[in-house]
């Protein structure tokens, strides 16, 4: 895949997004500040009845999305507006996101997830195969990306994180109905904790990530989710390899080689907060 360099500008909202299986998911959070993962909503790119794919200008439209170079696209995935206040909002434009979120009284959970999406979201929107998954975890592929992300708040409070967010079907699955398991990877976060446990820590690019385990359930499925969280927090890595985080849960039993990498995101889990953030990112698979 070729190499993409994207420079997005993105500021930090309190949104109120409400996700189909919300209740669903509602009882797993066991501390307002817990991360209820974000379901990626069951509309895929096919099947979005209130965003449409465009090309330059604005698109403020729930699951919205904007075509970007080398197979990537802008996805505007307000996911759990529901539970924020009605002045609440979330526009992506070319490779920038904007947005200003408020939570209501008793909403506190993950409001949105704007990301860059590669491969596999409820479906491929560029084709199965396309820049490079689904890609089997046995086979080792070479995930190599780049990412610097600054960070400007225009508020004292603020919960959120920056996190890759891997899909993978289930076994032998290359275009999964349901995800399998989730894998997210957050390089920092502010008041806000993944779901499920800690269960243990972990050493990866040289830098110490605590290992959590928990399950999620929405659509009438239910899967597997780990979070590595880096325990500083960073805001820049250069031409890493993110299979090494798979390699270690293969390795250790937790992850069935048999299962591909369908999906790689990369974006802000935002629950509160307004500011913004920019960053460049740069993702190959097997260059």
């Amino acid at each position: 895949m070729k190499s993409l360099a994207i420079a997005a500008l993105i500021g930090a909202v309190s949104c109120n997004h409400q996700h189909t299986v919300n209740q669903e998911y509602q009882h797993k959070m066991h501390d307002a500040n817990f991360r209820a993962p974000h379901m990626h909503n069951e509309k895929s790119f096919l099947q979005a009845d209130d965003g449409l794919t465009v090309r330059g200008g604005q698109n403020c439209d729930d699951w919205g999305q904007i075509d970007l170079p080398n197979h990537l696209y802008m996805f505007n995935n307000k996911w759990g507006k529901g539970q924020a206040t009605g002045d609440s909002w979330q526009c992506v434009q070319d490779n920038k996101v904007d947005y200003k979120w408020t939570t209501q009284s008793g909403g506190n959970t993950v409001k949105a997830y704007p990301a860059m999406i590669a491969g596999w979201h409820y479906g491929y929107k560029y084709g199965e195969g396309v820049g490079g998954l689904p890609a089997r975890v046995y086979e080792t592929p070479r995930l190599m990306t780049s990412w610097h992300i600054s960070h400007d708040k225009k508020q004292d409070f603020e919960q959120l994180n920056t996190s890759w967010d891997v899909w993978l079907g289930g076994i032998d699955e290359t275009n999964p109905k349901n995800p399998g398991v989730e894998v997210m990877i957050w390089m920092n976060h502010v008041a806000q904790y993944p779901i499920g446990s800690k269960i243990d820590t972990v050493n990866i690019w040289g830098m110490n990530w605590d290992l959590w385990y928990g399950t999620m359930s929405g659509g009438g499925a239910s899967w597997e989710v780990f979070t590595f969280s880096n325990q500083q927090g960073i805001w820049n890595i250069d031409n890493q390899n993110l299979f090494d985080f798979f390699n270690l849960l293969w390795k250790r039993n937790r992850l069935d080689g048999r299962r591909y990498i369908v999906g790689v995101e990369a974006g802000n889990e935002i629950m509160d907060g307004e500011g913004s953030f920019s960053y460049s990112y740069d993702f190959k698979v097997n260059p």
